[in-house]
């Protein structure tokens, strides 16, 4: 634990995690702001919230709060606040990191052209091309878009997405005349590749298993 600073009015403690915190802390803590990489992805549910009696609001960086109990809160009467916008352009780098790593076997080829006995060029590894394909993306929110809009100005790509409701015509023009897939079996049928940018809720969870 570390002191960051403390004054009359408030004290501010840097915590690596939760585990091992004193009760009479926890006593007197009233705000608790969570960072994923130091907290561990702590699940904030009753058992959790009962540590803190005089709790009063929860931050959390980044946008998702499924490791938080909302009902709990709510009935607590603690607030609850997230950073919309915060990371949405750099999730939809990771996953065009991930959907050309993938596409274009890199970690495979880095794996292959680094061992000793490698004597030859396969063709093959090039794996399969992405500009000019077909691009599903399940979930068309924030991230959803921004992965969209990096797959048709970026890669001249056909954009198909599948949401619980369908976006303005506008949004879906900005997008390159992304087109609007009600049935998910119907974007799949579509696209050479699909991507996954859905909130991890039980309504915002795609049907992966049909």
């Amino acid at each position: 634990m570390e002191w960051v600073e403390k004054n009359e009015n408030f004290k501010l403690l840097l915590y690596p995690g939760f585990e091992g915190v004193s009760s009479e802390l926890e006593s007197e803590v009233e705000g608790l702001f969570i960072h994923p990489a130091g907290s561990q992805r702590v699940r904030v549910d009753e058992t959790f919230l009962a540590r803190f009696p005089k709790l009063k609001i929860i931050s959390n960086q980044g946008v998702g709060v499924d490791h938080i109990c909302l009902e709990s809160c709510r009935r607590r009467g603690i607030a609850v606040g997230n950073t919309p916008g915060l990371v949405t352009a750099s999730t939809a780098d990771m996953a065009w990191a991930l959907l050309l790593c993938l596409a274009r076997r890199v970690v495979e080829g880095d794996a292959i052209s680094r061992a000793p006995s490698t004597s030859k060029f396969d063709p093959l590894w090039f794996g399969t091309g992405v500009t000019g394909s077909s691009l599903g993306i399940v979930g068309c929110g924030r991230v959803g878009q921004a992965i969209a809009k990096r797959g048709n100005l970026g890669f001249d790509m056909c954009i198909f997405y599948h949401n619980r409701n369908r976006l303005p015509l506008e949004l879906e023009a900005a997008l390159g005349g992304a087109t609007f897939c009600d049935d998910l079996l119907e974007l799949v049928g579509q696209c050479h590749f699909i991507v996954l940018a859905a909130p991890s809720t039980p309504v915002g969870k795609p049907p992966t298993d049909r």
